[in-house]
């Protein structure tokens, strides 16, 4: 459940500021131990291992199909750090060997969103992944990726202005815009910038795959779409340029006809 305690505790760890953040959290789970979002969340403010495991068993005592803690708890309860089986990986086997169709680059402030998010796509995408909006247009511009999975809030460099940069740019790309708690009027704003869908958090992974099948078949990108709204601008100039004119040579008509007489 997402409450304005929850989402104050979500911006101060987003800011960095881990221990109010955590301080939050504690006084949420006291109140409603069950809080499954609250959990999840801890998991970005503890560091040892065997914490991270006791949040996930948490959150799966309460609601069983949650994928997302379901994986975490397994990587976590390996015998071999995800980090260490990069370093003993050679090189030619850790990438597939059929490379993907399609690749997808996440742009998110926070590691732990980026590392799980990588997690349950890279069996079906390329992935690559951007720290915050400057070095995720850099990404943009050099991967040319075919989806980007954009946080709306993070710091320096947000979401909007990525939409803004890409538009201004006309850097064609499929965005769908990710955040918690958007009203109305900030999702109407992310599709006007371009955005091909607006995905709210915490969703599934299963919602999460399908909202990128969707964008990858009908989503149109947005150097397209500012090229469109620059056509149907210029086309509004010239209909009122020629219902001006239109209005002008009436009354001179009419001029005409009363000096006439």
């Amino acid at each position: 459940m997402m409450t304005q305690d929850l989402i104050e505790a979500i911006n101060a760890i987003k800011a960095g500021d881990k221990k109010t953040g955590h301080q939050l959290l504690v006084s949420i789970l006291k109140d409603n131990p069950q809080n499954e979002d609250a959990w999840l969340w801890v998991l970005h403010v503890v560091n040892k291992r065997e914490d991270k495991i006791k949040c996930l068993e948490k959150v799966l005592k309460i609601n069983p199909n949650n994928e997302l803690a379901r994986k975490g708890l397994t990587r976590l309860k390996s015998d071999i750090e995800m980090s260490t089986l990069e370093d003993i990986v050679p090189e030619e086997i850790k990438k597939p060997k059929n490379k993907p169709k399609f690749s997808i680059l996440v742009i998110d402030d926070l590691h732990e969103t980026r590392r799980f998010l990588n997690t349950f796509l890279a069996d079906e995408y390329e992935v690559f992944q951007a720290r915050n909006g400057s070095e995720g247009l850099r990404k943009i511009k050099h991967h040319k990726p075919d989806v980007v999975i954009l946080d709306y809030k993070m710091h320096h460099f947000d979401g909007i202005q990525v939409l803004k940069e890409l538009r201004t740019q006309r850097i064609p790309t499929r965005v769908i815009m990710c955040s918690f708690h958007l009203s109305t009027d900030q999702m109407i704003e992310c599709i006007r910038l371009g955005a091909s869908d607006v995905l709210q958090k915490p969703f599934t992974v299963e919602e999460l795959r399908e909202r990128v099948a969707w964008v990858l078949a009908t989503g149109s990108t947005i150097g397209h779409r500012a090229k469109i709204d620059d056509l149907q601008q210029q086309y509004k100039n010239e209909e009122q340029l020629k219902t001006k004119f239109e209005q002008e040579n009436k009354i001179l008509k009419q001029a005409n006809l009363q000096m006439s007489h």
